[in-house]
């Protein structure tokens, strides 16, 4: 039997930094809070007899408009709590609308939630379509489960990049 090739401890590749790729990208908080797409991937509008749905008809105003509908999630996120349609257009929050609620706060209100409001950060025109509640895996979720896979991929990779192969089996 070939012995294998005795390896020193201190021995150390540049192919390991590419281990710090899934580190920064999944352990570091600011870089997916960041780096999070509002991905419309076969999104579709509503129905027009979806159960929690609100429509409305803007003019080159900004509001506000009417939710009429209970949120019921907890914080003041309230990116994923709804999503605002604009003549069949998903629209993104904080940077095309905000929400907000007369009776204070969102996170210092009790929930449900059911005077929230809708503005827009521009006039707008057109049919307003707001949904409360949409199925969906979180961003988070499918975020966490596509860095295990491209973790285990890096680490592979890595491995058979670095690994010391007896002269014997090099022949």
């Amino acid at each position: 039997m070939a012995e294998l090739a005795q390896r020193d401890p201190r021995d150390w590749s540049w192919w390991y930094l590419l281990l710090l790729i899934p580190f920064v990208a999944v352990l570091w908080v600011p870089f997916y809070n960041f780096a999070e797409p509002y991905l419309v991937l076969d999104r579709q509008p509503p129905p027009a007899n979806y159960v929690r749905l609100t429509t409305h008809t803007a003019k080159n105003e900004t509001g506000p408009f009417k939710v009429w509908l209970p949120l019921t999630k907890p914080g003041a996120n309230y990116r994923r709590w709804i999503e605002v349609w604009l003549d069949g257009k998903l629209l993104r929050p904080r940077r095309d609308w905000t929400l907000s609620s007369p009776s204070g706060p969102l996170d210092a209100i009790p929930r449900p939630i059911t005077d929230a409001e809708i503005t827009f950060t521009s006039p707008r025109t057109g049919e307003i379509q707001i949904v409360a509640d949409r199925p969906g895996v979180p961003f988070f979720y499918w975020y966490q489960l596509l860095w295990v896979l491209i973790g285990a991929g890096l680490t592979a990779f890595v491995y058979f990049m670095t690994e010391r192969r007896p002269a014997a089996a090099r022949k």
